[in-house]
């Protein structure tokens, strides 16, 4: 998924937006283990999903496929990227700016380990999702929790 994370990082530099990594393969990188990540999942300003066409063409010159859905997501090789608003998410899990890093030869910020708990934290509450999922969530908190508290031990 790193490949695929490379050639979206380009499109949106095309905007002069650093794309920031969250969910499943935020946790991934910042755990060093598998969550199973299916899909790549990043926030970006308000101001930039706003531009819906402009963001569909430049992924589609990239030969992505923009798929229908609430957010913007876009297909290509079997992986689906969804683009989320940072403002939003942010406010909702209480982020702090300081709340990310890059890790050596990546090619884009991630959320760290306690914004990525906060992140779980409130999906795992949110009573609009399924229930299988907010197990998920709740055990992806758990494990974030348990990584911040041997990383500060």
């Amino acid at each position: 998924m790193t490949e695929s994370l490379r050639e979206i990082v380009l499109v949106l530099s095309r905007f002069s937006c650093p794309p920031i990594l969250y969910g499943s393969f935020a946790g991934e990188i910042v755990l060093g283990r598998s969550l199973s990540a299916h899909d790549i999942d990043l926030l970006i300003p308000a101001a930039l999903l706003k531009r819906k066409s402009e963001l569909d063409q430049a992924f589609r010159e990239a030969g992505f496929r923009p798929l229908s859905r609430v957010v913007p997501t876009y297909e290509k090789a079997g992986i689906e990227t969804e683009l989320a608003e940072w403002e939003k998410w942010s406010a909702r899990c209480g982020w702090k700016a300081a709340g990310t890093f890059r890790p050596a030869g990546f090619p884009c910020l991630v959320l760290n380990a306690d914004s990525l708990a906060r992140l779980y934290g409130f999906l795992e509450t949110d009573p609009e999702r399924p229930e299988e999922k907010r197990r998920k969530d709740a055990l992806k908190r758990r494990l974030f929790q348990e990584f911040l508290e041997t990383e500060h031990h």
